[in-house]
């Protein structure tokens, strides 16, 4: 088997990052760059001097109306997510990953704005797409301590993250303990140590990557399936030296020839600079950006036919190497689409369905603008009698003068009627209006901008309310099933892998201690969200009560019942399987204890009658006894006209 060389590797690398520009940098890139315009509301292009440059901002709308409700359903409880366990002993486990992994993203990470950013880049620019990685870092801290004793710098020194940069020794007058116990006045040695300290550690980091920094093959369907999947983000000489690579070869790095391929990211900053800034030609060589492309890519490295999984860090183009490793963890990618295509790893966002109403919509009011524009400055058709500067000078209260004493009704200015359309223009922007809110489901109504609401019916109302909300619940539904959940899925899956000692952190207003973090790989561990979790305790397996104790909790092999009557035939999705019978003795049990309790209320209300029927001043049942146990018909028959009564027929009272 021959190994790979660099020459090749380089080449195939160029090849796959160029084949991904050729595809992001097409008709999608452009697609993308188009609504990104439509949601600033600049000009269309086609505007005209002396025109109305007016422009409409529906897809604005449309996304933040939709932004709210979407981050409610996912923000609006302390679990953005929630590990389901899949068996009686994973509960405990599963409670853990759930409580720890929420902290990690909400508290270790800005969870509230990264899923803002998330969002945001999938309603408008087709897919969001988050990265999430383990960081380890060894961050230096710079210390100073004054006037301390020897004794305590040799304690602060013996830290072994500490490193000593500067010290000074100096005598000054102080108290000391003398001989005889007693306060003694005498020189003291003084010690100043300025120090730095380096404290190695890791954690889960999570950002949103822009749209144009994500390189994927073009026929990749999802991440984990893409043969070739890369992002391609700016880094300083400085902050490459300090992730480990030799500074000689930072040094030598090439700058890229095309800054920006898509051309993606000049109309992001577009209206804050016109170019990007860059010390490559300054005296601050430091900060001298370098583009650096993270390539997750399937190549047979190894020669033996079989593409494995690696992870190649190039600088440019691809002409230099920086890193080749293998790897054999989760692609750290997710992406999150609003409505997702077939077959295709680009879906739709909400923007390529209102685009096209914000530029017709633009236009008719424009052109009700310009038409009222006419009506007031209206054109005229005029002799050469007429002075042009005081008719092409309109002020209110402006006079027009005639030249060789030429009289005002003799047509020297005859006006062009221009008959205002306004009117029949309206009805056609409700229509447009119409068409967005049936594409989108965000209505007027959802946004309190309908003034005829409480005249309408209240079903009618909840009706159009409920349609509007399931289009907007189906895409919370799509993100939760595919980005949120495999977010959170590989947060426990870096924390498996690399926290194996315990882990603190805080859930709600209690601290949790996970230790042994390795043991939540736990059976199957399935994430939902949102959603509730199937509760499954180690308690009956028919009744889901806490009368078994944890340890008489079985399997479905060896179904145990508790024996209480009070057991219902409701039982845990881990015991039983859908489509199943409930047990039959437990309903058996219910059935009779329900019917024996009826009948005893009964037979208590029929003595209750009969007693308030009854003449006898003062008489009422005996209550020393039970009610099994009492002879009604000695102290029933005493009313006139009355038999005593049995137990059997009491029994069949109706």
């Amino acid at each position: 088997m021959t190994t790979m060389t660099d020459s090749e590797l380089k080449s195939i690398l160029a090849a796959e990052i160029a084949d991904s520009f050729a595809h992001l940098g097409g008709e999608l890139s452009e697609q993308r760059r188009k609504a990104l315009r439509y949601y600033l509301g600049e000009p269309f292009g086609n505007e005209q001097e002396g025109r109305s440059k007016v422009v409409s901002t529906d897809v604005a709308d449309v996304v933040e109306w939709i932004l709210p409700a979407l981050l409610r359903i996912f923000t609006a409880g302390d679990e953005v997510v929630r590990f389901e366990p899949t068996g009686p002993e994973d509960e405990e486990v599963a409670k853990q990953a759930t409580e720890y992994v929420n902290w990690i993203f909400a508290r270790d990470n800005a969870g509230f704005l990264n899923l803002y950013m998330l969002f945001k880049d999938a309603l408008l620019q087709k897919n969001g797409i988050a990265k999430v990685w383990w960081e380890e870092a060894e961050p230096a801290t710079r210390e100073s301590y004054s006037r301390k004793s020897f004794e305590e710098i040799q304690l602060i020194l013996m830290d072994p993250e500490v490193e000593p940069i500067a010290h000074s020794e100096y005598q000054d007058q102080g108290v000391v303990i003398g001989p005889n116990g007693l306060p003694v006045e005498t020189a003291v040695t003084h010690h100043d140590l300025v120090v730095k300290r380096r404290r190695k550690c890791g954690a889960v980091r999570i950002m949103t990557v822009p749209p144009e920094e994500f390189l994927i093959s073009r026929r990749a369907r999802s991440i984990e399936e893409a043969p070739f999947v890369a992002h391609r983000l700016r880094k300083t000489v400085s902050e490459l030296i300090e992730m480990g690579y030799d500074r000689d070869l930072v040094g030598r790095l090439p700058e890229s020839e095309e800054d920006d391929p898509t051309g993606e990211r000049r109309e992001r900053f577009a209206l804050e600079e016109d170019h990007d800034r860059n010390a490559a030609d300054g005296p601050n060589r430091a900060m001298r950006e370098i583009w650096l492309t993270e390539c997750y890519i399937k190549c047979d490295w190894d020669g033996d036919g079989i593409a494995e999984r690696r992870k190649i860090t190039v600088a440019g183009g691809g002409q230099e190497i920086l890193d080749n490793e293998p790897w054999d963890g989760p692609i750290p990618f997710i992406s999150l689409t609003p409505i997702p295509m077939p077959h295709r790893f680009f879906g739709l966002s909400i923007a390529d369905l209102v685009m096209d109403l914000q530029l017709i919509k633009s236009t008719i009011l424009r052109q009700i603008l310009d038409n009222l524009y006419l009506s007031n400055n209206g054109r005229h058709i005029i002799s050469d009698q007429v002075n042009l500067d005081d008719l092409l000078t309109a002020r209110p209260g402006g006079i027009v003068r005639l030249k060789n004493g030429a009289l005002p009704g003799q047509g020297h200015i005859v006006p062009l009627d221009t008959p205002l359309v306004a009117a029949q223009a309206f009805p056609m922007l409700e229509y447009i209006d119409g068409v967005r809110e049936d594409r989108t489901g965000v209505t007027r109504y959802t946004q309190g901008l309908d003034a005829d609401t409480l005249n309408k019916t209240a079903t009618g109302i909840n009706q159009i309310m409920t349609a509007a909300q399931q289009r907007v619940e189906l895409i919370a539904r799509v993100f939760a099933e595919t980005g949120v959940k495999d977010l959170f899925r590989k947060i426990l899956e870096l924390v498996n892998r690399h926290r194996a000692s315990s882990a603190c952190g805080t859930a709600g207003c209690r601290w949790i201690r996970a230790s042994g973090t390795r043991r939540w790989t736990f059976r199957s561990a399935s994430a939902s969200a949102p959603a509730t979790r199937t509760r499954c305790s180690p308690t009956c397996e028919a009744c889901w009560t806490s009368r078994c104790r944890p340890s008489g909790c079985r399997a479905a092999s060896t179904a145990r019942w508790c024996g209480s009557r009070t057991c219902t035939t409701r039982s845990p999705s881990w015991w039983r399987t859908p489509g199943s019978n409930p047990p039959t003795p437990t309903s058996r049990i219910r059935r009779s204890d329900r019917r024996r309790r009826r009948l005893h209320r009964r037979r208590r209300s029929l003595i209750r009658r009969w007693w308030r029927c009854s003449s006898r001043p003062g008489s009422k049942p005996p209550a020393s006894r039970s009610i099994d146990s009492a002879r009604p018909q000695t102290w029933l028959s005493t009313a006139p006209g009355s038999r005593p009564i049995s137990r059997s027929s009491a029994m069949r009272w109706p």
